[in-house]
């Protein structure tokens, strides 16, 4: 078990985009649906930025996000791949 809880922003922005997904009709635009479905008002300081960072994660999980090609990872500045780094 993790000594750390989970950040009440990070459980609330996977929590709504989860139900964005689950809810979303037959050949809805995802993308639309996920970013309606921002719950923190407005979008700015560290309830976006976290938005942001579990958005990206669900769009690269539903192959809805694509890195451009000449982007650097900077994780693995050594010429290696990640899942952010290489291409979808």
């Amino acid at each position: 078990m993790s000594r750390f809880k989970p950040s009440i922003w990070r459980s609330l922005s996977v929590e709504a985009i989860n139900n964005a997904i689950k809810s979303a009709p037959p050949g809805a635009n995802l993308k639309t649906l996920i970013d309606a479905a921002y719950p923190f008002g407005s979008r700015e300081y560290t309830p976006y930025k976290i938005w942001l960072e579990e958005r990206k994660k669900a769009l690269l999980r539903l192959n809805l996000y694509k890195v451009p090609k000449n982007r650097k990872c900077k994780y693995h500045p050594n010429g290696q791949t990640c899942l952010l780094c290489q291409e979808k």
